[in-house]
């Protein structure tokens, strides 16, 4: 019931979200192509938190495509693995390109490559492995976010 609940709400934002700098008309609908994101300019670098990294690239880029009650956006970084410790949010993911190995604390490990679609769940504690340069489309609850001050 909350991956189904998580699901429509994905695709209701993602059907919202702006891409492009223009609208289509349709009753504020954008669309978001996936070979224009895959290539699109994001923000510059920001650090991520150093005693999250494991190894690799301390940095990684996003931009935020659309902020409502849920927020959508795109975000790169790799080859680096970072550490998760409770992760703050419930994250759908639609992986551009790039490898991702997820590895939970008991040793279960989820590998995604470019097209994947995955749901990390809020609570997850384990490692973040992009073993390529990596880009992904992001929706999380506004809310959520809000409550961990981003």
């Amino acid at each position: 019931m909350r991956i189904s609940i998580l699901v429509f709400a994905f695709t209701a934002a993602f059907s919202a979200a702006q891409a492009h700098d223009t609208t289509d008309g349709a009753n504020g609908v954008h669309h978001l192509e996936t070979g224009e994101l895959s290539v699109k300019s994001l923000n510059a670098p920001t650090p991520w938190p150093p005693e999250e990294v494991i190894s690799g690239s301390p940095v990684a880029r996003d931009l935020e495509l659309h902020r409502g009650g849920q927020t959508v956006g795109v975000w790169e970084g790799g080859p680096a693995t970072y550490k998760l410790t409770d992760y703050p949010y419930d994250q759908y993911v639609h992986v551009l390109f790039g490898s991702l190995r997820l590895t939970d604390d008991e040793g279960h490990v989820s590998e995604f490559n470019g097209g994947d679609h995955f749901l990390l769940e809020k609570g997850f504690t384990g490692t973040w492995e992009m073993t390529t340069p990596y880009r992904e489309i992001y929706v999380i609850a506004t809310p959520d976010l809000e409550a961990n001050g981003e």
